[in-house]
C-alpha cells in the first residue's frame, strides 16, 4: 500500500513538473517577438505579427502607408487625407471612409486600431494614446530630402514593409539622380535659375524642405539661408536684394485666403518689383502645394515641377 502512494506521489510531481515545461514553451510561444523598432522618443514597440488595423495623423503618413501597404490593413487617415491641395492621394483615398483628427479620442478608440503612427509634436496627445495602452509609433518630421528617405524608411519597418520601403527610396534616388544629371549636363553653373515661392504664410526660406527640393531640381531658393517667419511679412528690401528669375505661387488658399492674397498682389502688382527679372520677363508660375510641401515620396513630383518650370527645354525622362 506504501509502494502504490509511493508511486502514486511520483506521478503526481512528475504530472506538475511536464506542466510546468509545457506552460513555459506556451509562454515563449505566446511572447515570441516577429520584431521591434524603436520611434523618434526612443520608445520601443514589439510586433508579434505585422499589424493589421493601422491609423494614420498625419498626412505624409498617409502618403507613405498608402504607397507600401495593404489598403484592407489600414483603418483610418488623417483628415487631411481627402484635400487635393495638400494631399496627392486624395482621389485614390475616397473608398476608405476612416479619417481621423489629432485630439479626439473616443474616434480614435473607436476603430480599435493596433497601430498609430503620428509625428513628433503634440507630445502631450501622445502620451494620452499610450496611457490607454495604445501602441503608438512617432515618426520624426523630414527637414530634408535625406530624412525623408529615412522616414519611409522607419515607416515601412514599422508596418512589417521594409523591402518595399527599400525599394521605394531606391526609386526616389534614381529618379533623382536621372534629373540632377540632366541639368548638370545640359545647364551651365552660370545659368542655374534664382527662384523664389509665394505661399499663404509667406516666402520660404531655410527651414522645411524646399530649399532642398530646389537643390535637386537644379535652382537656387533664393531665401535659402534666411531664417524667415512664417508670417506673409518681409522687408521689401530683401526680395529686391536677390532678383528672382522665377517666381512660384502655391495653389493652395490662392486668391481664397486674404492674408495670402494681399501678400501675393503685393509682390505683383507693386512698381517696386517691376524690374524684378522674374516680374520683367512674366516668369511667374504656380506650383502644386501638395508636392511643394511633401514629406513623403510625393517630395519627387515638386522636383519634377520646379526643374520643368525652370528649364522646359530639357526632357528629363529617364533614358531619354
Amino acid at each position: 500500500m506504501r509502494k502504490l502512494w509511493l508511486i502514486i506521489g511520483i506521478f503526481i510531481i512528475l504530472l506538475n513538473i511536464s506542466g510546468c515545461f509545457w506552460q513555459k514553451e506556451q509562454d515563449k510561444k505566446e511572447t515570441f517577438i516577429l520584431y521591434s523598432v524603436v520611434d523618434a522618443t526612443g520608445t520601443r514597440l514589439d510586433f508579434e505579427e505585422k499589424p493589421v488595423r493601422i491609423m494614420s495623423m498625419n498626412i505624409s503618413i498617409d502618403e507613405v502607408l498608402w504607397e507600401i501597404v495593404e489598403k484592407d490593413r489600414i483603418v483610418a487617415l488623417s483628415k487631411l487625407a481627402d484635400d487635393p491641395k495638400i494631399s496627392s492621394i486624395s482621389k485614390e483615398v475616397k473608398n476608405l471612409k476612416g479619417r481621423v483628427s489629432s485630439g479626439n479620442i473616443e474616434q480614435i478608440l473607436a476603430y480599435q486600431p493596433d497601430l498609430i503612427i503620428v509625428p513628433d509634436y503634440n507630445m502631450g496627445f501622445i502620451k494620452s494614446l499610450r496611457s490607454l495602452g495604445l501602441k503608438v509609433y512617432v515618426c520624426k518630421t523630414p527637414v530634408n530630402v535625406d530624412e525623408i528617405f529615412t522616414y519611409i524608411n522607419k515607416i515601412s519597418k514599422v508596418v512589417g514593409e521594409q523591402e518595399k520601403g527599400e525599394n521605394l527610396v531606391k526609386e526616389l534616388k534614381i529618379k533623382l539622380a536621372t534629373i540632377t544629371k540632366n541639368v548638370e549636363n545640359n545647364i551651365p553653373e552660370n545659368k542655374r535659375k534664382k527662384v523664389i515661392v509665394l505661399t499663404s504664410t509667406g516666402l520660404l526660406g531655410s527651414k522645411g524642405t524646399f530649399s532642398d527640393i530646389c537643390y535637386y531640381a537644379g535652382v537656387k531658393n533664393c531665401f535659402a539661408d534666411e531664417d524667415i517667419m512664417f508670417e506673409g511679412i518681409f522687408p521689401k528690401e530683401l526680395l529686391l536684394k536677390v532678383k528672382p528669375d522665377i517666381i512660384m505661387i502655391s495653389d493652395w488658399n490662392f486668391n481664397v485666403n486674404e492674408k495670402s492674397s494681399i501678400f501675393i498682389e503685393d509682390i505683383l502688382k507693386n512698381p517696386l518689383y517691376k524690374d524684378l527679372p522674374a516680374i520683367k520677363n512674366n516668369q511667374i508660375y504656380k506650383i502644386h502645394s501638395n508636392y511643394l510641401n511633401s514629406t513623403s515620396q510625393n517630395f519627387i513630383k515638386g522636383v519634377e515641377e520646379i526643374t520643368l518650370i525652370a528649364y522646359p527645354e530639357i526632357n528629363f525622362k529617364e533614358g531619354e
